[in-house]
């Protein structure tokens, strides 16, 4: 399985290598080492690398969206949860662990391949990244509309969304979240973030 614990030990040496007197050009070369270890992990992929499975584009859309502050990153997305349990399980090779939404609330992908269970549990990942986003970049509406529709027609008419924008909606801020992976695009109420209770944190 895809995990924190299997990156690991790459993680670490990046680290030690980090806190010694490394030069501008070490540093991005570290850094970039560190962006491929979490593009492998959000997308859940399994003894698989950029170069050998030709990942180039997507790993540079991932690196777009991740320095962007996009939302988190998610592979898929469906309209219903049936849909959703259909693509798992008649998947050859599911990703061993990814966000996906359904109906626009994330879900993780779960697959143990030893024991070959495959199940789409809800998470907190989209609270958690509201409720921080909020702080580091308090809301400012980059357009208002009288309700959610209206909000969601202007969205939809955009050529190339930002990853993210704040725009006020029905009496509501919402995040305009698009994911060029996949070409979504959805809005997301900041009250969501209401559910974060303060000073918790996603390994809680």
């Amino acid at each position: 399985m895809t995990d924190h614990f299997v990156l690991s030990a790459p993680q670490a040496v990046i680290g030690r290598q980090w806190n010694k007197s490394a030069s501008t050009e070490q540093r991005q070369l570290l850094e970039l080492a560190r962006d491929a270890l979490f593009f492998i992990f959000d997308t859940g992929q399994r003894h698989r690398f950029i170069a050998a499975s030709n990942q180039y584009s997507a790993f540079r859309e991932y690196l777009e969206h991740i320095a962007a502050g996009g939302p988190p990153y998610i592979v898929a997305s469906f309209d219903t949860r049936e849909e959703a349990e259909s693509w798992l399980q008649n998947h050859p090779s599911p990703p061993d662990s990814a966000n996906v939404l359904i109906a626009n609330i994330y879900h993780e992908v779960v697959h143990e391949r030893a024991t070959g269970i495959r199940r789409l549990p809800r998470n907190r990942d989209l609270e958690y990244y509201l409720a921080e986003h909020q702080r580091v970049a308090p809301p400012t509406a980059v357009a208002s509309f009288n309700s959610i529709e209206e909000a969601a027609a202007w969205l939809q008419s955009q050529p190339k969304p930002a990853p993210w924008a704040w725009v006020w909606a029905g009496g509501e801020f919402y995040l305009a979240a698009y994911y060029p992976n996949l070409g979504h695009r959805t809005l997301y109420p900041l009250s969501l973030a209401r559910a974060v209770e303060p000073g918790e944190s996603p390994q809680q």
